[in-house]
């Protein structure tokens, strides 16, 4: 699968256009995914990866529900407004938020964050 494909372009082209794929998948099949973008930023050595995903996190806070926004994406966030490079710093900062807004509908989630 590409995920594992040892080619970082790869992995970078692909992790482009995660979210948008995602938009057209059934929500069980994005439900199972939503872990990729986890795991393709653990690589502290591959900001621009990184980067990627901070720029998609306000369309991925679109296609998920909350629970699921908590759960995967909000550590994501959270580690990304202290990451070493500072445009993924920034794009983080644009979305916290969007972030709050969304998780605001559920008390729990909010209380949870703060």
């Amino acid at each position: 699968m590409f995920f594992k494909d040892k080619s970082d372009e790869i992995k970078l082209g692909v992790i482009k256009h995660m979210a948008e794929i995602m938009t057209v998948l059934s929500e069980g099949k994005r439900e199972t995914l939503i872990g990729v973008f986890e795991e393709f930023q653990k690589d502290q050595k591959k900001w621009r990866i990184r980067e990627s995903i901070g720029r998609q996190l306000g369309q991925i806070l679109q296609i998920y529900k909350p629970q699921l926004i908590f759960e995967y994406v909000v550590p994501i966030l959270l580690k990304f407004c202290s990451d070493t490079v500072s445009t993924v710093r920034e794009e983080a900062a644009r979305k916290v938020a969007d972030f709050i807004e969304k998780l605001s509908s559920e008390e729990g989630l909010m209380i949870g964050l703060i």
